[in-house]
């Protein structure tokens, strides 16, 4: 993998973790919302994905919605 994917990647997890707690309202903490968001592009395929057309606060609203909290 490129130096350029992975410091967007880099990037993409701290903005998305950013995203999880914020619309969680508090109920997640940082630490779990990086894991998740760790988790999550782990599985993300960056070649047809909605998270390229829709963004990340769409993503992390749908994330939200699918996981216990």
């Amino acid at each position: 993998m490129s130096t350029v994917m992975e410091r967007n990647k880099w990037m993409l997890k701290d903005e998305l973790s950013e995203a999880l707690v914020r619309f969680s309202e508090g109920k997640l903490s940082n630490e779990y919302a990086r894991e998740i968001a760790n988790i999550t592009l782990q599985n993300v395929d960056f070649n047809n994905s909605a998270l390229a057309h829709k963004g990340v606060n769409w993503f992390a609203k749908d994330l939200l919605r699918k996981i216990v909290i």
